[in-house]
């Protein structure tokens, strides 16, 4: 079993919205609540954290799938867009992530479509992350 912890941190002093994440590394991400949800947040919110999250979960596992397959990945990036909308009892939260990895293989062997769309199944059934939450996550591999 492993345990995570991070200190987040928010002083009224300060007179700013903005707070931080101290990582046990010992370094510090600064956040902030987004303005207007209309708008790119200034510097990384909460839903932004969690959107990354949940992509960076799926990075890291088809990473593992890929190469247990046999595939060499030389490059992966994932446009990821989470929907903040009412969930099915009126409040608001994250109901959809979408995922839009494309990735690129840099030997030989490259995967299938089908082939590829198994790697991003399994990544998304073995992302931790993935299996803790309610939102709906969607994987729209991108070819490129």
């Amino acid at each position: 079993m492993a345990q995570y912890s991070i200190k987040v941190g928010w002083d009224a002093a300060s007179g700013s919205e903005h707070y931080r994440w101290s990582l046990d590394n010992g370094s510090e991400v600064v956040c902030t609540p987004p303005d207007n949800p209309d708008e790119p947040p200034r510097l990384l919110d909460p839903e932004e954290a969690f959107v990354g999250s949940l992509s960076s979960c799926h990075l890291l596992s088809f990473l593992a799938a890929a190469a247990k397959a046999g595939f060499q990945v030389a490059r992966y990036d994932d446009h990821a867009v989470g929907i903040l909308d009412k969930n099915e009892q009126g409040r608001i939260s994250v109901t959809k992530v979408l995922l839009q990895p494309t990735v690129t293989f840099g030997s030989e062997k490259k995967p299938t479509i089908d082939e590829l769309r198994q790697l991003h199944e399994k990544a998304n059934r073995d992302c931790f992350i993935a299996n803790s939450v309610k939102t709906q996550i969607i994987v729209e591999p991108r070819i490129p």
